[in-house]
Parts: structure tokens; sequence; C-alpha cells
């Protein structure tokens, strides 16, 4: 049985690819990240970077001559992120879609969706989801759901934080972005890695958490 595992995110998504035994006996596990391309905003007729306003702020111009207000400034900087969130869903939701009807999975598993301060960053997951769930129909491949709450606490997160920090030095978890999700990633590499998993990004190992807890719950 082929499973595919989908961690998504707006920066970068983890795939992993597992292959497994009827009875649930693990053969192969993969993983890759999905990252978006950087959108274009000459696209919108911008020039690439911002200028500096006489009053202090930033804003993307047309040219360098160019001076705006600060209302003019707030419109544009809203302007880019809504072309540039719909570029993200896109390019992510084509690249899952290609990897979806290429490889063939039996099951695909994927992080239901969060809510998120960024209503922007919550609308671009919510499209992600929906062309992995048209995909899944379209193939015909059945599509589970689960919550990061419900993994993690299958994993006793809280406990597997506190054993990761234990072996580290103050400066080494410092220098961590997220100590949760590195904790996650040396936990599923201690279990998956006789498996070929090796990840290059911590969205890879949330990814593989949800295999885990697919092929683990009761």
């Amino acid at each position: 049985m082929r499973i595919m595992a989908i961690d998504s995110s707006s920066v970068c998504s983890g795939i992993v690819l597992a292959d497994t035994l009827k009875d649930g006996s693990v053969l192969k596990v993969g993983s890759a990240p999905i990252i978006p391309s950087k959108f274009d905003v000459t696209t919108l007729g911008y020039l690439k970077t911002k200028k500096k306003m006489p009053k202090g702020f930033l804003s993307y111009v047309k040219n360098k001559e160019e001076i705006v207000s600060k209302t003019e400034a707030k419109k544009r900087n809203v302007e880019v992120r809504h072309k540039q969130n719909n570029h993200k869903a896109k390019d992510i939701g084509s690249q899952l879609s290609y990897l979806i009807k290429n490889t063939k999975p039996d099951l695909v598993l994927i992080e239901r969706n969060r809510i998120f301060n960024s209503q922007l960053t919550s609308v671009l997951l919510g499209e992600v989801m929906g062309i992995v769930e048209g995909v899944c129909a379209s193939c015909g491949i059945d599509l589970e759901k689960f919550t990061v709450e419900e993994m993690r606490k299958s994993i006793n997160s809280t406990k597997l934080v506190k054993e990761f920090s234990q072996k580290k030095t103050e400066q080494e978890l410092f220098s961590m972005e997220d100590v949760t999700k590195e904790a996650i990633k040396d936990y599923m590499i201690e279990i998956y890695g006789k498996f070929g998993f090796n990840p290059s990004t911590l969205d890879e190992s949330d990814a593989c958490l949800v295999f885990h807890y697919w092929l683990n719950k009761e």
C-alpha cells in the first residue's frame, strides 16, 4: 500500500511517501519539500524592491522617482500580498497535484487546516486543501485529515520536547527556530530513518508525523 502524507504551509510544504504491507509493516519512507516559486512583483508594474518615502515608510513604486502617500503604500502592500498568496496557492497546488497523479498513492493523509492570525495564510492553505481534495476525488483516492493537536498528543509531544531539550545545550536550543518541531524531527528519524527517511526540512518531519499518526491510530 502506498501512502502520501502532506504537511502544508505557506512557506514550504512537506511530503512523505511511504510503502507499507497490508499488516502495517513499513517497507520504505521517503520525503521531499515543496517550495513555491517566488512571485515577481514586476508583473504588477512595480520595481522589484520597495522605495523609502520622504516620511520614512516603504512602498512599492513604478519608477525610482515616484512618491506615494502612506495610504497608497498600504493599498499596494495589500495588493502584492494577495497576489503573492494566490501565486503560492496555485504553485503549491500544482506541485501536489502532479505528485499525487504521478506517484498514485492508495491513500492521501493531510494535516487539517488551522486558523492562523493571518487571514491571508488561512485562505491560502484553504485553497491548497481544496486542490488536494479535488485531485483525490478525480483520481478516486481516499483522503483523511487530522489535526496537529491530536497528532502531537498521540506522541506526548510535551514529554518528547523535554527529553529532547535535556540532550541539547542552551546554545543549541537558542539557535532552533522551533524546538517542538526539531524534537518531532529527531523522533521521526529515530523511528523511520532505517526505512530511508532523511528529511531536509521540518515540514517533511511534520508530514512524517501525519503518516506515523495514521499508522498507529486505533
